[in-house]
């Protein structure tokens, strides 16, 4: 009966609830561990060795109850989640150094300065980043821990998680603006390299079609030169050839002209030889041929003349 009493006792002293059936409801079983030795103590005061450690997310307090009376008590119905706060819970539970009720209500208090020092020391970490899934994390966490264990006092931190996702998001929003004007401005200018690079290639087409044009026009004008050279040359020719021509006309009319001539004058020069005459050497023989050494031709012919 002793036992009972100081169970009873001691959990309506740390719970909400007036009766022992309905404090025993508040009660979740956080872990637990079998010791070396009896060196813990139930809350019905009686040394033990195997551990059940038990919060109350009402009043925030942490229990140690044996084995047996968890099972006589149903104690080990209920159990919590696995969470940041039950973490802590079991890392210090796990330590032994709370093994009476007086220590574990100090515990208690512990317990919340480590979380909020845990919690402040991730937001720390997590402020200062570009990305607020780690914040959304932790923010998701709080308010889990305040819906299950109705745990108020990190709500600070969840207007500091709200400012800084804000924050974080206006940095964002900045960063993309940054970017967006820098991308536009990378597209200004290489749409303005492009023009430029246009213009250049069409300057350059220019002055090679002018170079083109030019190099035409002076083979144009070289061609013109070498045909008028040809031209010139062949009119040169064709003046020589003519002189020729008229030359040769000339020489053969003169020729022909001396020809006559000398016919003329030889036919004269025979109408006043006499009877029988040379027509080559125009000597006089009376009847015989000329038979003269002397003579133009080897065989004279005698012309009679009457």
């Amino acid at each position: 009966m002793a036992a009972k009493y100081n169970f009873d006792k001691n959990l309506l002293k740390l719970s909400r609830a007036k009766s022992i059936e309905e404090a025993k409801e508040e009660w979740y079983v956080i872990d637990e561990t079998t010791l070396a030795t009896q060196s813990a103590i139930c809350i019905c005061s009686r040394k033990i060795k195997e551990v059940t450690y038990l919060y109350n997310h009402f009043t925030e307090k942490t229990i140690i109850a044996g084995s047996r009376c968890c099972k006589k008590f149903n104690m080990l119905s209920r159990s919590l989640g696995k969470n940041m706060y039950t973490t802590i819970l079991r890392e210090f539970l796990k330590k032994g150094e709370y093994v009476i009720i007086d220590d574990i209500i100090e515990y208690s208090a512990n317990v919340e300065a480590i979380l909020i020092k845990r919690c402040e020391y991730r937001f720390e970490s997590y402020k200062n980043s570009s990305h607020i899934f780690n914040l959304d994390k932790l923010k998701d966490e709080i308010i889990e821990m305040e819906t299950i264990y109705g745990i108020t006092y990190l709500n600070h931190l969840l207007v500091l998680i709200d400012a800084s996702i804000k924050e974080i998001h206006k940095k964002n929003e900045e960063e993309v603006k940054r970017i967006k004007e820098l991308r536009e401005a990378i597209e200004r200018a290489e749409e303005q390299a492009r023009e430029e690079a246009q213009k250049a290639a069409e300057a350059q087409e220019i002055l090679r079609a002018e170079a083109r044009e030019r190099a035409k026009q002076e083979a144009d004008a070289q061609e013109r030169v070498i045909a008028e050279a040809r031209e010139a040359a062949q009119r040169v020719l064709d003046a020589e050839l003519e002189k020729k021509r008229r030359l040769k006309l000339e020489h053969d009319e003169a020729k022909r002209v001396a020809d006559e001539k000398k016919r003329k004058e030889k036919e004269e020069r025979i109408a006043l030889l006499p009877t029988l005459t040379c027509i080559n050497c125009f000597k006089v023989f009376k009847d015989s041929p000329c038979r003269s050494t002397s003579c133009c031709s080897l065989r004279c012919e005698l012309t009679k003349y009457p």
